[in-house]
């Protein structure tokens, strides 16, 4: 479903980190009761969006983070 990268930064220096897993296993569900008050309080940039649809995964096992890499100016 998704790829991650992982930046980090300290002095100036800038690095990615690659995130790697096999592929996750998943499958759509349906929300029967929903609400989101918390978040719209705290991100007002929410305040119109709509819940599209969900999914629901178990979890991705031996997830890998790379070697870091340096993220030029």
């Amino acid at each position: 479903m998704e790829r991650y990268s992982a930046f980090t930064g300290r002095g100036g220096l800038r690095r990615r980190f690659e995130i790697r897993h096999k592929p996750w296993q998943y499958c759509r569900v349906e929300i029967e009761n929903w609400t989101d008050d918390l978040i719209r309080k705290r991100v007002p940039c929410l305040v119109g969006a709509q819940l599209v649809s969900a999914y629901y995964s178990a979890g991705a096992y031996d997830v890998e983070i790379g070697f870091p890499c340096w993220v030029p100016s």
